[in-house]
């Protein structure tokens, strides 16, 4: 049987590339013990971008996976295909400014309308699927 050797590090590890004659510094490296006590879901994507989700329910780790793996294709989508339609012209008819006008003065001058980005949208859609996928397993 294999011998298992638990290693303790830092928090954070510096790693160093050589150039000539000096080192210098080219990242930290977040060592294991820097992860709370739980099930977590880390993605290593090309150019070393990282996703990491603490305290993930381990049964559904490959749904999740999956969904993270989709998140920026998801919301591409949602960016090309939900925009919003309009009359197609950059400037407000007199009667949209007049609604535009009475509506700041019923919200008090807030003057803006706030959104969900498409991100949180997503995201929403994948807590949705896995609390349905929780629901009909128990």
């Amino acid at each position: 049987m294999k011998k298992i050797e638990k290693i303790s590090i830092e928090k954070t590890e510096t790693l160093y590339r050589k150039i000539g004659k000096r080192y210098y510094p080219v990242r930290e490296e977040v060592g294991p013990d820097s992860f709370p006590d739980g099930a977590h879901l880390v993605i290593v994507s090309p150019g070393g971008t990282r996703t990491i989700k603490y305290s993930i329910d381990p049964p559904y780790s490959e749904l999740l996976a999956a969904a993270e793996v989709m998140r920026d294709e998801m919301v591409g989508v949602l960016i090309k295909e939900g925009k919003t339609v309009g009359h197609g012209k950059d400037e407000l008819t007199k009667e949209q400014v007049k609604v535009w006008e009475e509506w700041n003065r019923v919200c008090g001058g807030c003057g803006t309308v706030k959104y969900l980005s498409a991100v949180e949208v997503v995201d929403a859609g994948i807590n949705a699927l896995i609390k349905k996928v929780k629901e009909e397993n128990n």
